[in-house]
């Protein structure tokens, strides 16, 4: 019983877990990179295995259908056990905090690289907001850098390959699939823009200020335009640990990133400090920006070509798992079918095998009382052989009658009175004729003043009858034994 309720358990596991090979392989690299940190105690690894394991079951069995601030809130409490655990454990005292650290970052990444699917754009809002926010940054493509004062060198090489760099980073955000990875290609994008705003590599301009960094950050939101933009901000905040954006230098930079979306959403010409006439030409595609700007917008049409070219490489995968494993199933069947012609004719070798043909062609006509091994028991005199025979209807003739019954037969007037029959008694055979005389016996009571009797024949037995006082002939009390 037990082992059918655990069998029920995994098979429920089983019909959601993932079994995309890309995730499977990006838990295996989560483990190698997190061993050393995972060996410090004996029991870490099982520990942080059960939790997590728990975690995730509990999730897609119980919670896939609740509202998300819900899922975010278990999330959260999650991670918050998982804390308490390294801190009240005696078995864990001898950890640091950093290695603490590192255990928590761990645990965040394997679960939710494995809830990945069921937590990530699962709302129809977040389809809706982040469809509305590409149109309006499409919208917006005319913005460049003059508009938002960002004080970028268009001349110099190394700046343009920064912008370059910052905008492919951002649009890196939306394949990765843990929180921290996320948040890693923010931080990598917003290093890449005070290396544009401190004058390059060489940092000439020295140290830049906040006042300075927003803009270029909107400024390359702008051209880089990611896909699901908003989806990936939501994920984020939801299901990230709090900790970190609360705090330090990813923090920092996710609280810049949205806000420059925030400023995007309400722009107007008097955030770019232009005229409403010439803001209006530009949304509606009467003028257009400088070819630099232009040149950046392409980012967006060269990231959906590099989404597409994922995505063949992808289906060229699956492509040719499918095709293995139909090759597979082909060598299996043959194999199959070399096997049992094998075995057949080994056995045609020790059996003999007549064909269906030849046994029509002999085939002899048998009574059904051949396969009864009860028919050798019975008496050999007789012939029991059974033979279908038809029983004409019995002719009666029926007249008026003066006997008192009126239901009764008037055998007085009538002139025969036969009943067509079997002629059981005739044909039964010489040396039972004892048995047949002895069983058909009849009784007959006879009144008195009787002047002649006379024979009816009644199911091929000839009866006597008897003439009334009246002149007619009846039959009275005759019995005929039913043998």
């Amino acid at each position: 019983m037990f082992n059918t309720i655990k069998s029920k358990d995994d098979m429920s596991e089983k019909s959601k877990k993932d079994f995309d090979p890309l995730i499977t392989k990006k838990l295996d690299q989560v483990d190698i990179e997190y061993l050393p940190i995972l060996s410090e105690t004996k029991s870490l690894r099982n520990d942080l295995k059960k939790q997590i394991r728990n975690f995730c079951q509990m999730m897609m069995m119980s919670h896939l259908q609740s509202p998300v601030d819900i899922q975010s809130e278990l999330t959260q409490h999650f991670y918050q056990n998982i804390l308490d655990m390294l801190n009240n454990n005696y078995s864990y005292d001898e950890l640091s905090h950093e290695k603490k650290e590192q255990i928590l970052d761990y645990t965040e990444k394997y679960s939710m690289i494995k809830l990945y699917k069921f937590l990530f754009c699962m709302t129809l809002a977040d389809e809706e907001e982040d469809l509305a926010i590409q149109k309006r940054i499409r919208q917006l493509n005319w913005v460049n850098a003059k508009h938002l004062d960002c004080d970028i060198d268009k001349t110099n090489a190394q700046i343009i390959e920064l912008v370059y760099k910052a905008i492919l980073e951002l649009l890196d955000m939306d394949s990765a699939t843990a929180p921290q990875d996320k948040l890693a290609c923010v931080v990598r994008c917003c290093r890449h823009i005070f290396g544009v705003l401190q004058g390059g590599n060489n940092g000439m301009k020295g140290p830049a200020s906040a006042d300075d960094f927003l803009p270029v950050l909107i400024f390359v939101v702008l051209k880089a335009n990611p896909v699901r933009l908003k989806s990936n901000l939501h994920y984020v905040t939801r299901f990230c640990n709090a900790s970190r954006l609360m705090s330090g230098e990813a923090g920092y930079y996710f609280t810049n990133l949205c806000c420059a979306v925030s400023f995007i959403e309400n722009i107007n010409a008097e955030l770019l400090s232009m005229n409403i006439e010439e803001f209006e030409q530009y949304m509606n595609g009467t003028l257009v920006s400088d070819t630099w700007d232009s040149a950046l917008i392409i980012c967006e049409g060269m990231h959906q070509m590099f989404e597409q070219l994922a995505l063949l490489a992808d289906l060229k995968r699956r492509n040719i798992m499918i095709v293995d494993d139909a090759l597979k199933l082909k060598n299996e069947m043959s194999d199959f079918k070399d096997n049992f012609m094998d075995q057949f004719a080994v056995l045609k070798e020790v059996y003999t095998i007549i064909d269906d043909c030849d046994e029509t062609n002999n085939k002899v006509a048998v009574s059904i009382d051949d396969y009864d091994p009860l028919c050798s028991s019975l008496p050999t005199g007789l012939s029991w052989t059974m033979t279908p025979q038809v029983i004409q209807p019995a002719e009666r003739t029926r007249t008026s009658s003066s006997c008192t019954d009126g239901d009764s037969w008037d055998i007085h007037s009538a002139e025969t009175v036969s009943l067509h029959s079997l002629d059981a008694c005739s044909n039964i055979p010489q040396e039972n004729n004892e048995i047949a005389g002895s069983s058909l016996e009849p009784t007959i009571k006879v009144q008195p003043q009787l002047d002649e009797i006379q024979e009816i024949s009644i199911h091929g037995c000839q009866i006597p009858s008897i003439p009334c006082e009246t002149g007619g002939k009846e039959i009275i009390n005759s019995k005929i034994n039913p043998q």
